[in-house]
Formats: structure tokens, C-alpha cells, sequence
């Protein structure tokens, strides 16, 4: 019998908070009398109050994963969004391994290649992506890309260094009690 195998894909918990505001907010200004702040933002992530989130916080999802990895017995793989920027080439060599897929260097530099946050830029086929949706005709086209920029701190041009540290206060013990690392830069 065929057992179910799970990819989960982590990134740093400030570029999910600034994600998830900009795709959240950035598109859908002329819905709201008020756009939230970024320190509402934060304030609706740092909770440990369940039911202020339609499919819970982000510590819960991830976490969730996370603790129960050993018992998934290695039918769970998990890769950061992060390493993905940092040495793509590693994290198809360890995708295949774990889908036990023999995949020869020719097609791992195609991937790398294809699967660069420019060149998808680039693509007919994705680029797509990085156009606007359901733009207002006096939107402001940046706000509606659904890809922006590609890189890993982003969230540094967005959050105050006193919005990190908080975000730093209530997380890093949480993070620290379940083994758990992220890079932001």
C-alpha cells in the first residue's frame, strides 16, 4: 500500500507577515475603509488565540508539521523557502532523494535555471504570475503583482527594527522549544 508523502514549504515568519499583508491588503484597498497596519498584522500573527484566524495561527500550521515530522517516519520532507534562494541545485538533489527520483545533473541545471525568480519573471508561461490582478483602473500596479521582488529580507524594507524585535520577543522561544530555525537574510 502506497503511503501519502508530504512536501511542506517554510519561509521565515516576517516575509509570511509581510506576504501575506501585502497579497492580503495590497490588492483589495477599495474593499476596506481603513487598511490594517503592519502592526495589526503583527498583532493578529503573535496570538496564540486560535480562533482569530480562519485556519490558524502560523506558529500552530507550522508547528503542527513540525513536532510530528519523526512520526510522519520519513514520509515528510521539509524545504525552506530560503535555501531555495541560497542553493537551489540542493534542494532538488534532496527533493529527488526523497521522492526517489534519480534525476542526472543535465536536468538539475535545467531546473536551477528555470526555476530562478527572474527567468520565471521572464517566461510567457509564468510571468503571468507577476502580472496584475483584478487591477482598479487607479491601482498602483506594484501593489497588485502577485510575485514582487524574490529575495529573502524584503520584509526589512516594510517592518520597523522595533516591529522585528517583537516579533523576535514572542517567537524565538517558541521556535527554540520545538528545534525549529529560520534565516531572514
Amino acid at each position: 500500500m502506497e503511503v501519502a508523502r508530504f512536501v511542506v514549504v517554510l519561509r521565515n515568519p516576517k516575509s509570511v507577515l509581510v506576504s501575506n499583508h501585502i497579497a492580503s491588503y495590497g490588492t483589495v484597498t477599495d474593499y476596506f475603509d481603513v487598511v490594517p497596519t503592519y502592526d495589526q498584522s503583527i498583532d493578529a500573527m503573535l496570538t496564540d488565540s486560535q480562533d482569530q484566524h480562519l485556519y490558524g495561527t502560523w506558529f500552530n500550521h507550522i508547528s503542527t508539521w513540525w513536532v510530528n515530522r519523526d512520526k510522519m517516519m520519513g514520509n515528510i520532507h521539509f524545504i525552506f523557502y530560503e535555501d531555495m534562494k541560497k542553493n537551489m541545485e540542493d534542494v532538488i538533489k534532496g527533493l529527488g532523494m526523497f521522492l526517489n527520483k534519480n534525476v542526472s545533473n543535465d536536468r538539475i541545471e535545467k531546473m536551477v535555471e528555470y526555476l530562478q525568480f527572474e527567468q520565471m519573471l521572464k517566461d510567457s508561461k509564468t510571468g503571468k504570475a507577476f502580472e496584475n490582478f483584478n487591477l482598479p483602473v487607479d491601482a498602483d500596479a506594484f501593489k497588485c503583482a502577485h510575485m514582487r521582488t524574490g529575495v529573502i529580507d524584503d520584509w526589512k524594507t516594510k517592518l520597523t527594527v522595533a516591529q522585528s524585535e517583537r516579533m523576535d520577543e514572542y517567537l524565538r522561544p517558541k521556535l527554540d522549544k520545538i528545534g525549529l530555525e529560520f534565516q531572514y537574510e
